[in-house]
């Protein structure tokens, strides 16, 4: 099973924005990925937002068991961070959720 992390500008779930910024947005969808299908989503509370120091974030969505991160914008440290955690990493431009998966 695939746990997917994305970057959230609301708590719409996957109805919802996907945020520009990895570290500043005010929420995260998990979303659990069986067989190429969506089989659960929960959103959760940035518990570092708006402040956060180097290093926080990666940890969290890593203690969240995501295994792939999808954002808008972040820096080097903290792509460096997720691949050192074992996690894949996406970005992609800021819009619905909805734009981000196509299942087949």
């Amino acid at each position: 099973m695939k746990r997917i992390a994305l970057a959230s500008e609301d708590n719409s779930g996957l109805e919802g924005t996907i945020s520009a910024h990895f570290g500043q947005c005010p929420y995260y969808t998990f979303v659990n990925v069986d067989d190429d299908r969506i089989v659960a989503h929960e959103v959760v509370k940035n518990p570092y937002f708006p402040n956060h120091q180097p290093g926080v974030i990666p940890q969290f969505i890593h203690s969240q068991k995501a295994n792939v991160m999808i954002a808008g914008v972040w820096g080097l440290g903290p792509s460096n961070f997720l691949l050192v955690l074992g996690s894949m990493w996406r970005q992609v431009f800021k819009g619905r959720s909805e734009m981000w998966w196509r299942p087949t």
